[in-house]
């Protein structure tokens, strides 16, 4: 909706404002590039095509930012998967996940909700194909005649999550493919067996072993850290917004000074925390601004092993 025309190539998609210049953190011009076109010439051949096209119209490119990744690898799995296999072993445990069924066979399972700054699609892509009709050009991508039990195992990365690893720009982006693969297929997601209570000792599944593996195929397997921070606003906004419903408190209560109503209120914050568990939720807000939780090391393994699913 930012933006007023919608230019189309065989390769890509260019949607233009209305400005000349950038509206605030906005560009004027944004591009989706076909799946096609990334497949068969490369990111910088794709991204460079688009260049190309924006200048012939008169444009100037200033600055090329990635908004949104799409980590992909497709896999030959005879029998294919299922709903159960996935649902059972996938780590972390959280219901935060949905999928589509063809009858009693999986189609898609997701993990992650649709707008999450990172949702897992695992899908059968070969049953795409055959329903769409359009992308079998894959097939020679794949070297198989049939594309039978093909799935694919797929990362949406929005710019969120792509400012959390540092990567602004294109070539940040290419460096790090490897050791965002490394991070989503072992610190955010995984398959694992059910054969220790403690997940984070649970051994990981030959298949998903195998889809690790695939990290070096993106690049090489770095070690990367994702600043969280952003996920929780400032000590201003928290001052702003507890002062800005102290009045509202008071108001409702009668009470009619400032010494009166934050008396009032914090009687109020000790009843209501003590019905619920102010360490944990104060050891996950530490985890989540990368700060060391000093209680966690006498509180055993359950509250470190519920505070990291929280963070994942």
């Amino acid at each position: 909706p930012n933006y007023r025309w919608h230019l189309q190539w065989p390769e890509f998609h260019l949607f233009v404002a209305k400005g000349a210049e950038p509206q605030g953190p906005s560009p004027n011009v944004y591009a989706s590039i076909s799946s096609e076109t990334l497949w068969h010439k490369g990111l910088h051949a794709a991204v460079e095509l688009v260049c190309a096209e924006v200048i012939q119209l008169g444009g100037q490119v200033r600055n090329i930012k990635p908004s949104r990744c799409d980590l992909a690898v497709d896999f030959q799995i005879p029998g294919g998967l299922s709903l159960e296999f996935l649902r059972t072993l996938r780590t972390p445990h959280h219901p935060q996940h949905s999928h589509i069924m063809r009858g009693d066979v999986l189609e898609t399972f997701y993990h992650g909700a649709k707008q999450s700054p990172i949702q897992l699609r695992i899908y059968d892509k070969a049953a795409e194909i055959a329903a769409g009709g359009i992308k079998y050009w894959f097939y020679d991508l794949w070297k198989v005649l049939l594309s039978v039990d093909v799935w694919r195992v797929e990362f949406q990365l929005r710019r969120e999550t792509l400012k959390q690893f540092g990567i602004n720009q294109i070539d940040d982006l290419t460096h790090h493919l490897g050791g965002l693969w490394r991070y989503l297929t072992d610190d955010w997601f995984s398959l694992r067996l059910p054969d220790d209570t403690n997940v984070s000792r649970r051994t990981i599944h030959p298949w998903w072993q195998t889809v690790q593996a695939c990290a070096e195929q993106f690049g090489p397997a770095c070690h990367l850290t994702r600043d969280n921070t952003s996920q929780l606003a400032s000590v201003d906004w928290y001052v702003s917004h507890c002062s800005g419903c102290l009045a509202g408190y008071a108001a409702r209560l009668k009470l009619a000074d400032f010494e009166s109503a934050v008396a009032a209120l914090t009687e109020d914050m000790r009843d209501y925390w003590q019905r619920k568990d102010f360490a944990e939720q104060l050891g996950i807000k530490s985890i989540l601004l990368g700060q060391p939780v000093p209680f966690l090391k006498n509180s055993g393994d359950s509250l470190l092993e519920d505070v990291v699913l929280h963070d994942q």
